[in-house]
């Protein structure tokens, strides 16, 4: 419980070393523990379709390229994003609760699935330009994007700042506490973040149940979590 009440009030999460100064158990210890509470915190199934007006984005997590070794900058081909792992996430501003989850590509079918699969018929969608979002079915929804690379940022209510703001949070949390997040655990760190985003405006009693009603069912093995380690997306996060 001191462990979920630590996860709850930290706004960008804490990392493992912290937890096991803090409650004074090892460090793989507390690292399950903390893949246990992340686990606790996934609510996807909790809601119904956002009603809108929704703000739609998606980023990468994961080191940049420029920041990796020569050999792995040889090693890896393609674009700046190469070696990075995609979130697509979106806000809905009617609730102001967050969805977000691990998506294995940014194109067009991937990107309109996830619209289709969590925003109400009808309801706006404001997303950036990107092509992946062009012709969203204008008869199911009231699409509009902003131009980032005009130096656009919003207009008459058109914009994406509250989803950009959650994706700066992930990546802070991401650089400043857990120093990395793996892909393989990634959809867990996405549901911590979305969990403590989504109950921000309770007081901390509430998120701290949440966390404790969303263990019922939700048995994480150990050995399950470290399995193919060996393998580069395996590490500890």
């Amino acid at each position: 419980m001191y462990a979920s009440h630590l996860h709850v009030t930290h706004l960008k999460g804490i990392s493992r070393l912290k937890l096991h100064q803090a409650i004074g158990v090892s460090q793989p210890a507390a690292w399950y523990l903390r893949q246990r509470i992340r686990q606790a915190f996934d609510d996807r199934d909790d809601h119904g379709p956002f009603h809108g007006p929704v703000a739609v984005d998606a980023s990468y997590v994961g080191g940049q390229r420029a920041h990796r070794s020569n050999a792995k900058r040889k090693a890896q081909t393609g674009r700046g994003t190469a070696g990075q792992t995609a979130v697509v996430g979106m806000k809905d501003r009617g609730t102001h609760q967050v969805r977000a989850q691990v998506v294995a590509a940014t194109d067009k079918p991937t990107l309109q699935g996830f619209v289709a699969s969590h925003v109400r018929l009808g309801a706006p969608v404001y997303t950036d330009a990107a092509a992946a979002y062009q012709g969203l079915p204008a008869l199911c929804y009231r699409h509009e994007s902003v131009q980032h690379a005009a130096g656009e940022y919003g207009q008459a209510g058109s914009h994406t700042n509250g989803m950009e703001s959650f994706r700066s949070l992930l990546q802070r949390g991401d650089i400043g506490v857990c120093h990395k997040m793996s892909p393989k655990h990634l959809d867990r760190d996405g549901a911590e973040f979305r969990g403590r985003h989504n109950s921000r405006r309770s007081d901390t009693r509430r998120p701290r149940a949440r966390v404790g009603e969303g263990t019922v069912g939700k048995r994480l093995r150990y050995h399950i979590l470290t399995a193919d380690n060996g393998r580069p997306n395996g590490a500890r996060s």
